[in-house]
């Protein structure tokens, strides 16, 4: 007798990473939560959408992605 089995392809919740629809030069001032709220965007959002900036020490004039 055969055993059917469901695979769990496909089953759960993925992630999928956003892509950067606008992008915003940084200004003298400008930290990483001060661009996401002027944005309106969540910081962990702003993070997520900017994967490989160095929170701490952003730079006048860096592209920053404001829309995901």
């Amino acid at each position: 007798m055969a055993e059917s089995r469901q695979l769990g392809i496909g089953i759960g919740k993925t992630e999928s990473t956003p892509v950067c629809n606008s992008v915003y030069g940084a200004e003298d001032g400008d930290t990483c939560i001060s661009v996401a709220q002027k944005f309106n965007l969540s910081s962990d959002f702003f993070l997520k959408i900017n994967p490989n900036i160095n929170r701490d020490t952003i730079f006048v004039g860096q592209w920053l992605c404001t829309d995901g």
